[in-house]
């Protein structure tokens, strides 16, 4: 946990030395208020696609490039079909999966049946029904 932390504070600091920098030579450059603000977004976002690259596959493989699947393409989840006649075994962790699915979606089910109506326009209903009951 601590190596993450000093991970962190460590990319935080190279990005800003990077703003700064960038943000001192357009300003030693003579340049205006906005070119030194574009030179600091620049070097802001080239920092912030750089450490994204690195972390999301390395800088030459984007989020949606094609992958390297090797298996044989066109089967769900990579799994081959079985041999005809046989049926596909289950995992471990199916049965207890689907049942708990199924389960939790009957309590679900049960519990939103039957709670209470407390809706303010229930409410105001039945009392103006009592009130009018009382009128009379």
């Amino acid at each position: 946990m601590a190596s993450s932390a000093s991970h962190v504070k460590a990319a935080a600091s190279r990005l800003a030395n990077a703003v700064w920098s960038a943000a001192a030579s357009a300003t030693a450059r003579g340049a205006s208020t906005s070119s030194a603000n574009t030179a600091v977004a620049t070097a802001t976002t080239r920092r912030g696609l750089h450490t994204s690259a690195r972390r999301h596959g390395g800088p030459d493989k984007g989020f949606w490039t094609e992958g390297t699947n090797v298996k044989e393409p066109g089967y769900l989840f990579g799994e081959t079909p079985p041999p005809p006649g046989q049926s596909r075994k289950w995992e471990s962790w199916e049965l207890p999966w689907y049942s708990m699915m199924l389960l939790s979606g009957g309590i679900l089910t049960v519990g939103l049946s039957v709670q209470p109506d407390t809706s303010i326009h229930t409410w105001a209903h039945k009392e103006a029904l009592r009130r009018m009951e009382e009128g009379k």
